[in-house]
């Protein structure tokens, strides 16, 4: 499937998450999802490890306890694609280091994912081995939504 073909799908789904979504606003995690925001696209933030910030506590002084965030730009963070609410129907971005994107990838086959877009530094040879061997629609190999997306969306809107 083409390149165009593929992303025009993608982004005609009607639910999106991103993957690896980061509560710091310079990381591609953020600005992935604050493009989707911004995009009126609905979207869930995904994290295992959900951002966390440290906060003192009172025994011993110097411990720390780790507070998960709930929420990255105003919206509930979930902490897998097993927790979405209509994953048939939702595209996901992955923005996470390379060793990690096989589960997310996993992740999407179990729940029927229909579309994957790797942004660019999340892949992996293995990842993208398991991707063929499930048949997985999936975008890889460079393309961003941060640069192509605007693109699609005018092709999608008929501006073009």
């Amino acid at each position: 499937m083409s390149f165009a073909r593929l992303t025009t799908e993608f982004l005609s789904s009607k639910y999106f998450a991103v993957a690896g979504a980061s509560v710091n606003r310079t990381k591609f995690g953020n600005k992935v999802l604050r493009w989707y925001i911004a995009h009126n696209r609905p979207v869930s933030p995904i994290n295992r490890m959900t951002a966390s910030r440290p906060s003192p506590v009172s025994h011993p002084p110097t411990s720390l306890a780790v507070q998960r965030e709930t929420t990255i730009e105003g919206l509930p963070v979930l902490s897998s694609l097993t927790e979405l609410p209509f994953p048939t129907e939702t595209a996901v971005s992955v923005i996470t280091p390379p060793d990690a994107t096989l589960g997310v990838l996993k992740e999407a086959h179990q729940v029927r994912v229909p579309y994957v877009w790797l942004q660019p530094g999340a892949q992996s040879e293995e990842a993208l081995t398991y991707a063929r061997e499930v048949g997985l629609k999936i975008i890889f190999g460079g393309p961003c939504i941060l640069a192509d997306g605007d693109k699609v969306l005018e092709h999608l809107a008929g501006k073009l």
